[in-house]
Order: C-alpha cells, then sequence, then structure tokens
C-alpha cells in the first residue's frame, strides 16, 4: 500500500519539453570589500515546492517568493561586527488537506541578527547576537516579533580544532536553550 504521509512532489512530474512548465529560482549578490571589510546586498527569487508533512498539493499550486536583504562584515582591530537584514514574501504560502492548491494569502516577514566578535587573545573569543524577525505566529496568527540575545565564547584550541559555546535567552515565553560546539578543519 501507499504510505498516507507521502507527499508527491510537482517537481517529479515536471515535463522539461513543455516550455510553459520550466521555473528556475535566482540567487543575485553583489558585495564589495574594502580592506578586511565587506559589505552586500542580495536577491532570491523563485517558486516554492514544499508543503507540511501530510499535505497532498494540488499539481498547480504555485507559492512564488522573494527574498532581499542587506548585509556587513566590519573589522575594528580584534572587534569583528557583522550581520544580515532580509525581507521575504511568500505569494500563496499555505496549503492545507483542505485547500491543496492553497490559501492565496501573502505571507511577510523582516528579520536579521548582528553579531559581535571580540577575540581577547588570539585563542579565545567573546561572542554577542542579537536575532529578531517579525512574522506571523502561527499559520493565520497577528504578525509578531521573536527575538533572542545569545552570548558566548569560543576557544581555538589548537590551529584547526575549536570548541564553542553559546546560550539563547528568548521571548514570548520559549525556553532557552544552549549549545555546545567542536569544530575541526581540515
Amino acid at each position: 500500500g501507499r504510505d498516507p504521509d507521502f507527499v508527491d512532489d510537482p517537481a517529479d512530474d515536471l515535463d522539461l519539453d513543455e516550455p510553459s512548465k520550466f521555473e528556475a529560482n535566482v540567487f543575485l549578490r553583489l558585495a564589495k570589500r574594502w580592506e578586511r571589510n565587506r559589505f552586500g546586498a542580495f536577491a532570491y527569487i523563485g517558486r516554492n515546492h514544499l508543503a507540511r508533512s501530510g499535505v497532498s498539493l494540488d499539481p498547480d499550486w504555485k507559492n512564488d517568493f522573494t527574498r532581499v536583504g542587506i548585509d556587513a562584515n566590519l573589522w575594528a582591530q580584534r572587534l569583528n561586527v557583522y550581520g544580515v537584514g532580509m525581507y521575504g514574501r511568500n505569494s500563496n504560502a499555505i496549503a492545507t488537506p483542505q485547500q491543496p492548491a492553497g490559501t492565496g494569502e501573502e505571507q511577510h516577514f523582516t528579520g536579521g541578527f548582528l553579531q559581535a566578535d571580540y577575540h581577547a587573545g588570539d585563542s579565545f573569543a567573546l561572542t554577542a547576537r542579537l536575532n529578531l524577525v517579525n512574522r506571523p505566529d502561527g499559520l493565520e496568527g497577528p504578525y509578531t516579533t521573536f527575538t533572542s540575545f545569545v552570548p558566548g565564547v569560543r576557544w581555538f584550541v589548537r590551529d584547526r580544532f575549536r570548541l564553542a559555546f553559546e546560550y539563547s535567552f528568548a521571548n514570548q515565553g520559549r525556553s532557552g536553550i544552549g549549545s555546545v560546539q567542536a569544530d575541526l578543519a581540515f
């Protein structure tokens, strides 16, 4: 039998011999370097065929999306400050079992992050990041701003081995969470 949780991907049925069905996603990036600093802008435009688990999509479902943003990476001696700001829009973001071609509702979000890393020594850095996203709360809820503040430390144990720890303090009743990471680079 067929798995009831299986979600067909309409892209599997794409007939590339029919030009009107061809879809392409486009990513554009502009960046300017100035010494150790970088400033940039980007755009990602395309169509999404992903749905929540258990939703069999109508083959005619279309969800066009746009993401545009800016980013920067600035150095001042041992301090590195970097971040991203982004706006996103989906034209038909929600497909449900009752409406497999989508509800036709647009959804928007804005957000980004700003992080600072202070390299106290050659092998140790203190970090702090502020995340911010303004998005719908749930499928059809009001727009809510979700933020988190994430302090941390990084220790470069050896030339290609790093240990890191950070803890996230979040708003909107979300639990805080910590993470420990070990990186080995080749």
